[in-house]
């Protein structure tokens, strides 16, 4: 059902789309009602409170609400198609956009301007002159001094929102990086692990700090790693600064404990981003530091498969399902798993395969055929029969097609 904005009213719509835009639809005539470019999506928000209510957040033409029974499932595969047409800016939020801490239109992607006149200035005046600059130039430097001086004057949460904001979702865009750009990116990382909300971390070690913010707040600052390890430095920095990986496994495993899907999903598409790097002219080396630093933990990974199986078992948590296959396809399918280490790669694999026999074995019989219909519309015997003979480029991937053969 459609929430009209202006008198709360419901009506009934079919929400459908296609590779390139979505449609509403009159539930009686079938006549098209909106059409909606796929390209123009900006995000979606996921409502907290109400499980069935969310938002879709448009580029030029404001925003429209719905309802539905299969919300998660619903936005999943919008999420997937979205992105599958090339726009890359959509996320999954859990409020929607405060229009005031946006400097530019939402069609208005910026870009990073290093010399621009508030580029003089040394870091102390910047941030004491932000306001007064802000609406004369579009300087992402002087976002993220935000996220690691404004508190100083306003609470943090307000800082990561004014990031998040102003930021696309695919990460900082930097055609020209140095050592001093780097650091900024670097120090505002810092920021965000050492500090929940209003209180650092350090002044709340007597209890767990992540619990004193909202999961809005805490999805907010998700958001803000993520867009901060899509560029190269934040995706450098997790295994070449000391300490990053240790706090930034902390953060996430306290926000799996929380138990709310849209804080987990967003944990989860951050360590996402730092498995595949999402910028240009990435180190290989790094992708592969990365990866064995993520899955070095077997309690770790354990945690993220449970996830999966439990999320699998109950037919819930379709966002979440969607984020970890993900992680999983960074991990383990070509080309991908090309910067995966042999061992990562096999303790990942026989897990994987304890979950699908899992699944086959103790789930009921209607699952099991349903996924045997979907491996062969894949083709997938076929594949691993060509591959297992005759693929020479590859020999871990010939391996494993054997064993699943044989199996």
């Amino acid at each position: 059902a459609k929430v009209s904005v202006r008198t709360w009213s419901r009506t009934r719509r079919l929400l459908l789309w296609s590779e390139c835009a979505i449609i509403e639809r009159d539930v009686p005539t079938y006549t098209v009602i909106n059409l909606k470019p796929l390209s123009d999506v900006f995000a979606i928000v996921r409502d907290g409170n109400n499980p069935q209510l969310f938002t879709i957040e448009y580029v030029k033409c404001g925003m429209r609400q719905y309802l539905s029974t299969e919300r998660d499932s619903l936005l999943a595969t919008l999420l997937d198609s979205v992105r599958s047409s090339g726009n890359h800016f959509v996320s999954i939020e859990m409020s929607a956009l405060d229009r005031g801490k946006r400097v530019t239109p939402l069609f208005s992607h910026a870009e990073t301007k290093w010399n621009s006149p508030c580029s003089n200035y040394s870091p102390r005046q910047q941030v004491f002159n932000l306001n007064a600059h802000i609406w004369k130039t579009i300087d992402r430097m002087r976002l993220m001094f935000s996220l690691c001086h404004l508190r100083r004057r306003k609470p943090f949460k307000v800082a990561v929102q004014r990031f998040n904001a102003n930021v696309s979702y695919n990460g900082l865009s930097m055609s020209n990086p140095s050592d001093a750009r780097d650091k900024l990116v670097q120090s505002a990382l810092i920021s965000l692990l050492e500090k929940d909300g209003d209180s650092s971390a350090s002044s709340a070690a007597a209890s767990d700090s992540s619990s004193s913010v909202s999961s809005v707040e805490l999805h907010a600052q998700f958001g803000a790693i993520r867009r901060l390890v899509a560029s190269k430095p934040g995706f450098n920095a997790f295994g070449l600064m000391t300490g990053v990986r240790e706090k930034l496994g902390k953060k996430v495993v306290k926000a799996l404990r929380r138990a709310d899907s849209g804080v987990t999903h967003a944990a989860i598409e951050m360590l996402c981003a730092l498995m595949q790097p999402m910028h240009d002219n990435y180190d290989l080396k790094q992708e592969q530091n990365n990866k064995s630093a993520l899955m070095a933990s077997d309690k770790f990974v354990d945690a993220l498969l449970d996830l999966l199986a439990i999320n699998l078992s109950r037919g819930s948590g379709a966002l979440i399902i969607s984020a970890l296959l993900d992680f999983i396809t960074y991990a383990l399918c070509a080309p991908y798993s090309e910067t995966t280490d042999g061992a990562t790669f096999d303790k990942l694999l026989d897990k994987c395969g304890m979950i699908m026999r899992a699944l086959i074995e103790e789930g009921s019989e209607a699952n099991a055929k349903h996924m045997q219909d979907l491996a062969l519309a894949e083709g997938a015997f076929p594949k691993h029969l060509l591959t297992a003979l005759f693929t020479d480029v590859n020999p871990g991937a010939r391996g494993v097609d054997r064993k699943t053969l044989a199996s």
